[in-house]
């Protein structure tokens, strides 16, 4: 059985590049590679019925509006872009993120990510899992978010 995944990043010269890092990899099949520029809703993406999601933060945040209240779990795994520890924790625990790549990984472990979430495993390293638990406290305590100008 192949596990189906959209890419769908902001620069299509990465999603052809990571298209091509996984061509050799039997049991995934890329079914589609995202417009960055269109806004998937959820009746497009249940059309188009991906396992996983390969996306970057800009592109999560412009292609997937809504994407958090669907009643279909959509799995994600998020390309971190170095956007910042904040940005980061803050997007898994909004989005509801499945999976985080660092920039510095490898095509090995880009597939091995893949295959976990696909099993309904969570796909963190160790400092950013830190991160999203230090965190926590610190986005439940932002009073300052509740405050009018």
């Amino acid at each position: 059985m192949s596990i189906k995944l959209m890419l769908s990043f902001s620069n299509l010269i990465f999603s052809e590049g990571v298209k091509r890092l996984l061509d050799n990899e039997k049991d995934l099949q890329i079914i589609e590679i995202g417009n960055p520029e269109a806004a998937y809703t959820i009746e497009k993406l249940k059309a188009v019925n991906p396992d996983i999601i390969l996306t970057d933060f800009i592109t999560l945040y412009n292609s997937f509006p809504g994407i958090e209240n669907a009643n279909k779990k959509f799995q994600f795994i998020l390309f971190d872009t170095n956007l910042g520890r904040d940005n980061l924790v803050s997007t898994i625990l909004r989005k509801k993120i499945n999976g985080v790549l660092l920039c510095n990984a490898n095509s090995g472990l880009l597939a091995k990510a893949i295959r976990a979430v696909h099993k309904g495993e969570l796909w963190i390293d160790k400092q950013t899992f830190k991160n999203l638990l230090n965190g926590i406290n610190a986005l439940s305590s932002d009073k300052a978010a509740l405050l009018s100008a």
